[in-house]
C-alpha cells in the first residue's frame, strides 16, 4: 500500500468577505483591490529574490523579526505593515 501526503489550497479570488470598502475607509489600501493578495501580501521573510522567471509578488508585508529602523526602511519602500492591517480585520470580524 502507498501513503500518500497531500495539502489543500484556498485560492481566493475577488472580495468575498466585503474587505474592499472597510479597508479603503480605514485608509489601509487607496482602492479597492482585486485580490487580498494585494491587501495582506505575502510575508517578506519568505519571498526569495526575484530571478529570470520570478513572477512578482502583488504585494509584500512586513514579517520578520526586524529593528524598528529596518521596519521603517521597509514600510517606506512600499511593503504592507500587518500591525496596521490585522487590527481593522479583525474589528470586522468581533
Amino acid at each position: 500500500a502507498a501513503i500518500y501526503t497531500g495539502a489543500a489550497s484556498i485560492f481566493v479570488a475577488g472580495d468575498p468577505f466585503g474587505l474592499n470598502p472597510v479597508l479603503v475607509e480605514k485608509g489601509v489600501i487607496e482602492a479597492p483591490v482585486a485580490s487580498y493578495a494585494y491587501a495582506l501580501g505575502n510575508p517578506s521573510d519568505a519571498v526569495p529574490p526575484m530571478g529570470m522567471n520570478s513572477i512578482a509578488h502583488p504585494a509584500i508585508n512586513i514579517h520578520g523579526l526586524y529593528t524598528d529602523e529596518v521596519a521603517s526602511e521597509m514600510q517606506e519602500q512600499g511593503m504592507i505593515p500587518l500591525w496596521e492591517v490585522i487590527p481593522v480585520v479583525a474589528e470586522m470580524l468581533s
